[in-house]
């Protein structure tokens, strides 16, 4: 029901073969490649830092874009340089100390340019990591163009920035206002948030989200109580 790509997560009902996936942010495109491998769809990846847009290996299911993905607004920007490679795209992410001091001009897109681009009524699933333009983006998309896609998956940055945590709270609760479900796999920040529309969500769904997100921490206490992995001493087990 709930898959993970690279601490990415997204529900598999919609992932119809031959459904559309954005991987916005998608560096060298490996989520998208292990997403139409397993699911059969089409991924559209969006890349702005060079480097990393030249090395993604396009094929009959993964086709790549040029384009730093933001707010409304379109142009050339210039885009500071992340030291492994990425590009910090917000005012909220500056002066994290891992800019290298390096930077490049790459041209903007909207979610509705994108939507254009593709040719297709609704997109299954999208792939927000667009390190610190998540913002813009959502802001910068009309309440049209968001219900045109089924599920987002995103990496907000609040773990890298707490002050960012009101901005997350706006765009939950429009989404949220949309008819969407607000579900966070990450424990303690929002680093992975599944959105959902709720007519996609099957029934039970609720039973299985908290075993895709605690599945994990409930085996290890289950593990730790099995007697044969308890030592037992003077008749109590401790």
């Amino acid at each position: 029901m709930f898959g993970n790509i690279l601490n990415h997560s997204f529900l598999t009902a919609p992932l119809r073969c031959g459904a559309t996936v954005l991987d916005l942010g998608a560096s060298t495109a490996e989520f998208s490649h292990r997403i139409a491998l397993a699911h059969h769809v089409n991924c559209h990846a969006y890349e702005a830092h060079p480097a990393n847009f030249a090395a993604i290996v396009e094929n009959e299911r993964v086709t790549k874009h040029n384009f730093l993905v933001g707010a409304h607004s379109e142009g050339s920007l210039e885009v500071a340089e992340h030291e492994n490679g990425f590009a910090w795209v917000s005012a909220g992410l500056s002066n994290t100390g891992m800019e290298t001091g390096g930077s490049f001009t790459v041209q903007n897109i909207s979610l509705g340019k994108i939507l254009k681009k593709t040719g297709v009524e609704y997109i299954s699933l999208v792939k927000v990591d667009i390190e610190g333009g998540e913002f813009d983006f959502f802001a910068g998309a009309s309440d049209e163009e968001i219900l045109r896609c089924e599920q987002f998956t995103i990496e907000f940055h609040d773990f890298i920035d707490p002050r960012l945590a009101p901005k997350v709270k706006v765009v939950r609760e429009r989404l949220e206002g949309l008819g969407y479900r607000w579900l966070r796999f990450s424990q303690h920040t929002q680093g992975d948030v599944l959105v959902v529309k709720t007519e996609v969500l099957p029934s039970l769904w609720f039973l299985y989200f908290a075993i895709t997100k605690y599945g994990g921490g409930f085996s290890r206490i289950l593990t730790r109580l099995r007697p044969w992995n308890r030592k037992q001493h003077g008749g109590c087990y401790r």
